[in-house]
């Protein structure tokens, strides 16, 4: 059976990369004779309103692609989400991070994906699910949520007047890099509850950092917990606390350059779980795949859930 294309892509992702990967993918279209649509995400929130308008019209045998980055694939599984719609999506990767297709290994080259495409099976991805249960705000992460330190790198990275130059030249991992030393210099420590699948609980001061992670990335290709892998059941809890600049400059060598960092020093704690709730009584920035997200109060419950995809990969990789 013959699939038509519902190509759904943020043309500004990646520094505008997602406009170049569109004409790729339309040319390789043109010589395969697949049909499609294209539907431009011009805004916020404008790939989940795509997304379930594409739903609502009925699929039958039509495919939905997103083309974008991180932040575009997140919206377009909400918005399947907050429909309850049973719908496998295929990804496209034009980012400047890209770690949700670094981690799965998704085909990039235009021709190949294609064909993968009619014929790839569907596969149930994990991917994060949140209640805040101070705001009553739900939502997902593909790759991580962060509180803390690593939000305010991203918080930087986002704002930054050269980001887009070093996207350009693929050094978006430069780029996050190059704000570890601000934020270090701006941050603010906070304490927390974290409760571990309603059982266990655990106490924190003075915490840097707290990451939930989905798969070992973040930041552009960042290994932050090399223990984490896709589909693996289980939520990595990473806790940074009490670091001191020592303690720092020793680590974060050693998370640039995709070493395990766990055992090197007490301050840095990883914890796997399959439900958790963190409590923190002050106002903090989190990260959601990177997109800024700052509640007043967090009483977040984070659970794993699974979404459809057409998960066209450069390789046999399993998923569980």
């Amino acid at each position: 059976m013959s699939i038509i294309l519902e190509i759904i892509v943020n043309i500004k992702s990646g520094s505008h990369k997602g406009k170049t990967i569109l004409g790729n993918l339309l040319t390789a279209c043109a010589q395969k004779n697949i049909p499609y649509e294209v539907h431009i995400s011009e805004y916020a929130g404008h790939t989940t309103k795509l997304v379930q308008e594409a739903v609502a019209k009925g699929l039958s045998n039509k495919r939905i692609v997103i083309i974008g980055g991180d932040g575009t694939l997140n919206e377009a599984v909400t918005g399947l989400k907050q429909m309850n719609a049973d719908v496998p999506i295929a990804y496209f990767p034009s980012g400047t991070g890209n770690d949700f297709s670094r981690a799965l290994e998704v085909e990039q080259e235009a021709n190949r994906f294609l064909d993968l495409l009619q014929v790839a099976s569907v596969h149930e991805v994990e991917i994060l699910a949140y209640h805040n249960h101070a705001t009553n705000d739900r939502g997902y992460a593909l790759n991580s949520l962060g509180i803390g330190f690593d939000a305010l790198i991203c918080q930087l990275t986002n704002s930054s007047k050269n980001k887009g130059n070093l996207n350009k030249f693929g050094l978006t991992k430069l780029s996050y890099v190059r704000n570890i030393i601000a934020a270090f210099k701006q941050k603010e420590t906070f304490s927390a509850i974290i409760t571990t699948n309603h059982t266990d609980s655990y106490h924190y001061d003075n915490i840097l950092l707290l990451d939930l992670m989905n798969h070992p990335y973040f930041g552009g290709g960042i290994k932050f917990d090399p223990e984490s892998l896709p589909n693996n059941h289980e939520i990595g809890i990473v806790v940074a606390h009490s670091v001191i600049a020592k303690e720092f400059i020793q680590v974060f060598p050693r998370i640039l350059s995709g070493g395990n960092h766990f055992g090197i020093t007490e301050s840095f704690t990883r914890i796997p779980a399959t439900n958790v709730r963190i409590q923190i009584e002050n106002s903090q920035i989190i990260q959601r795949d990177g997109e800024i997200y700052q509640p007043q109060t967090i009483d977040l419950e984070v659970q794993l859930e699974t979404q459809k995809f057409w998960l066209i990969q450069k390789e046999a990789v399993s998923t569980h």
